[in-house]
């Protein structure tokens, strides 16, 4: 074990947060259909800093008659599409729809998004940035401008790893980023760790995730359980390489509601070997 974090998604946090939402609702079939907004700087197009809807292949389907997108700006995008010859769009921009209408958004013949992709064009002298991406499938439950959070742990709570340097487990995984085999902890099957976390601000938090970068170091094959004060599902590492395993916890498993600040203050997190 390289390296344990916590991540939590609260609301509100400043304006500096990007986001894009794509909705669908049903089974991926062939790849065929991407749906996009673009946003054309005035230097180079003659957008003047507004957005425009593009369909698959680029075809326009309707340009903003009134924005003024800067550059060296945050702002928050949310695009909520349902696929569909009856389809519907509604981007919005720092809170605000910019550009809706129901139309046909699907250019193929199944109902389905296959690509969401950020970035810029290719013939673009734009350097974007973005942060905090966020995928939902609750058509139109817009999250404004949502936050995500991550702390690394700050104290042993119960260990029974054994850290490569030191007698303290939780200063081998708290790295960021995560150093490898520099230090970590080893674990043998049923071996527990849990930690405490720095104390975090804010409201109405979304989920907590956890994530542990975890390699095995022998042939024989073991799970790695992560644990929000209880445990969740055992996930398979399968690998000699340091990989990556999340789990994500919507509501405290203590209680099965959502989260309040105070319990994810409060809470042990951390992981289990078998």
């Amino acid at each position: 074990m390289s390296q344990l974090k916590q991540a939590w998604w609260e609301h509100p946090p400043g304006p500096e947060r990007e986001r894009l939402k794509v909705i669908h609702d049903q089974p991926k079939p062939p790849p065929e259909t991407i749906l996009y907004p673009r946003h054309h700087r005035a230097a180079n197009h003659a957008f003047g800093g507004r957005m425009g809807y593009f369909a698959a292949g680029g075809s326009q389907l309707a340009v903003t008659t009134s924005l003024a997108l800067t550059v060296s700006t945050w702002h928050t995008y949310e695009l909520s599409v349902v696929v569909g010859n009856s389809g519907s769009y509604d981007l919005h921009v720092d809170g605000q729809s910019v550009l809706s209408a129901s139309a046909d958004t699907q250019p193929g013949s199944s109902a389905f998004v296959d690509v969401v992709r950020i970035g810029k064009n290719v013939n673009s002298s734009m350097l974007p940035m973005f942060d905090d991406l966020v995928i939902d499938d609750q058509a139109g439950a817009f999250l404004t401008d949502w936050k995500i959070n991550t702390v690394f742990p700050s104290a042993d709570s119960v260990v029974d790893g054994t850290p490569s340097t030191g007698s303290d487990n939780y200063a081998v995984v708290d790295e960021n980023p995560a150093n490898g085999d520099t230090d970590y902890v080893g674990s043998t099957s049923g071996d527990e760790d849990r930690f405490s976390f720095p104390s975090v601000s804010g409201t109405n938090v979304v989920a907590v995730v956890v994530t542990a970068v975890t390699r095995q170091t022998d042939a024989s094959p073991f799970d790695i359980t992560l644990i929000a004060n209880q445990a969740g599902a055992p996930q398979a590492i399968g690998s000699s390489d340091y990989v990556a395993k999340s789990e994500v916890f919507e509501t405290n498993p203590d209680t099965g509601l959502a989260w309040e600040i105070s319990e994810v203050n409060s809470a042990e997190f951390g992981y289990k070997v078998t």
